[in-house]
């Protein structure tokens, strides 16, 4: 499932990509529109990608927890916490007005 996910990000990345790619190519949208753009989505992409990684944190640790009976997997746990904090933060980023 992970790597699934994973596979479909990037495909939507790439689909942007060609997408921007083409619009440029026909002499509509300047650069530095496409920029910030292309920026904004990397960022979306990467806090994506974290949520990605914050599921399966959570989903291990969860699993150690039950299978070592409260043992074991609350490390993990913590770290899915901090990796959905940096995806907050990072989402949070993005939507802040720009500067310009």
């Amino acid at each position: 499932m992970l790597n699934a996910k994973v596979v479909l990000v990037s495909a939507r990345r790439n689909a942007y990509v060609a997408a921007f790619s083409l619009i440029a190519a026909m002499g509509h949208g300047e650069a530095k529109d496409l920029a910030l753009e292309m920026a904004s989505w990397s960022v979306a992409s990467v806090a994506n990608n974290l949520d990605v990684l914050q599921a399966g944190l959570a989903d291990d640790g969860a699993y150690g927890l039950k299978e070592s009976q409260g043992r074991e997997g609350a490390e993990f746990i913590e770290q899915a916490g901090q990796v959905a904090q940096v995806s907050r933060l990072m989402l949070q980023a993005m939507n802040d007005p720009w500067i310009m």
